[in-house]
């Protein structure tokens, strides 16, 4: 029979970074699946490059010799610096007629819109898997585009792990509230300082690290803290969850505007695990599901917001929350990830025959 192994690179740590948690829930997930941790963890410290490059090729030669032949190996992607020698490892793990299997978090030259040539370096980089898991549909397609030619699957959505019981989110079950949570990168998100312009007195609750932003306090925004993924859903509050991103309200725009478009926001899975429904950009890749499982809406431009409000009704906004509840369920117990593994050894194994 073979064995089943979980690799990822993690460097230091980020307590209130959301990244880590898409990371830690992944990694949480397969160990309790029965993969076998190859993790190996780095120092961000400067001084520590020596110290750090001889760790990662100590642990590489450590990992390859105890790595069983014919096994799975799992990789979450991006690898932290070592993307385009990884390739070479791949190559020798081949050797052991192991399946190397690529789970993507991030695709970098997509995600920061880099040239030609770095896309084809990054795709070049995933053809030597033996395949790649990614986000959706449309991100496959783009990889295809772009020259993916290996067996792809879709997770179609993260998981955000979290024990029911612990959670306390304070949903505002009353719609005429209008209040809306927005959690995530708030130095990137430059549209914040301009919802103190949007009509229709909606209420925007935000959460994040503040650093040297200042969030616009006032009459229709307010600033609610800064927290670990974890205890994030204690705080959340609000009628919905809102995932935008880029410099204007209008629209979604600049890079991380345009990856909406072909990623799974780990933002979704969080407003998903609190019970929030949500209200996502309806260019989003991700767009269909809201409307699939009725659990909230979708919108070209936040000043839509507040329409949105009004047209909803008290008994259409409840069934709403009943079918984020029921989804939400299935983001906390690690269904998604679980679902697309499967998938995969059934395909693996189909391979073999």
């Amino acid at each position: 029979m073979y064995l089943k192994y979980h690799f990822n690179i993690s460097i230091g740590s980020a307590v209130h970074n959301a990244g880590n948690k898409a990371v830690n829930d992944c990694k949480r997930i397969m160990l309790d699946n029965g993969y076998i941790d190859l993790e190996i963890s780095f120092s961000k410290k400067p001084y520590m490059i020596i110290t750090n490059f001889l760790k990662l090729v100590y642990y590489l030669i450590r990992s390859y010799l105890l790595i069983k032949s014919r096994s799975i190996i799992v990789v979450q992607y991006p690898l932290l610096g070592i993307n385009r020698f990884f390739p070479a490892y791949i190559g020798l793990l081949h050797y052991k007629k192991c399946k190397v299997i690529c789970l993507i978090h991030d695709i970098e030259s997509l995600r920061f819109q880099r040239d030609g040539r770095q896309i084809q370096k990054e795709i070049d980089g995933l053809n030597s898997y033996d395949l790649v898991i990614s986000h959706n549909e449309l991100m496959t397609k783009w990889l295809r585009k772009k020259g993916l030619n290996v067996v792809t699957k879709e997770i179609n959505m993260f998981d955000y792990l979290f024990k029911s019981e612990l959670i306390n989110v304070r949903i505002n079950n009353d719609i005429s509230a209008k209040q809306v949570a927005f959690a995530g990168n708030l130095q990137r998100g430059k549209f914040l300082s301009k919802l103190k312009c949007l009509p229709g007195k909606v209420k925007f609750i935000i959460f994040g690290t503040l650093e040297d932003l200042s969030i616009p306090d006032g009459e229709n925004v307010f600033y609610d803290g800064s927290y670990a993924p974890d205890q994030l859903l204690g705080h959340l509050k609000g009628n919905f969850g809102l995932i935008w991103d880029g410099d204007e309200t209008a629209d979604c725009s600049g890079p991380f505007g345009n990856y909406i478009r072909y990623n799974n926001p780990h933002k979704l899975s969080l407003y998903l695990a609190a019970g929030l429904p949500i209200i996502m950009p309806e260019k989003a890749a991700l767009a269909h599901l809201i409307h699939e499982y009725k659990i909230g809406f979708t919108i070209n431009d936040l000043s839509e917001i507040a329409t949105a409000f009004l047209q909803i009704g008290e008994q259409e906004y409840h069934a709403m929350l009943k079918n984020t509840r029921e989804l939400s369920q299935k983001v906390k117990e690690g269904f998604f990830l679980q679902t697309v593994l499967k998938d995969v050894e059934i395909e693996l194994l189909h391979q073999e025959k």
